[in-house]
């Protein structure tokens, strides 16, 4: 091997919260998210020194908003099964 190479990756994320309580969207990207995040991309050969979630603006969103969420979310959902599913395949030779 020759090279060590250093970069960044770049997600722009959006949710879908209530906004009555204070850092609500940050609920969901617990630790559990985090590592499993950290656990894919180092299956994939990348070395991962840090992982964080800043929302930097915060807008109102419509009716028509919400409705993708939910739509992306059960897609997400599902994409997330797949992958789930391919992790916890397990196979016995039988001689």
């Amino acid at each position: 091997m020759k090279a060590k190479c250093h970069g960044q990756l770049g997600v722009n994320v959006y949710t879908v919260v209530d906004g009555s309580r204070k850092d609500e969207e940050y609920e969901q990207f617990d630790t559990e998210l985090r590592n499993e995040i950290i656990a894919l991309l180092q299956a994939r050969g990348y070395i991962v020194k840090d992982i964080y979630l800043q929302f930097s603006e915060r807008v109102e969103c419509n009716e028509y908003d919400v409705i993708n969420f939910e739509k992306f979310k059960k897609e997400g959902e599902r994409k997330a099964q797949d992958v789930y599913s391919k992790v916890n395949t397990e196979r016995f030779r039988i001689d």
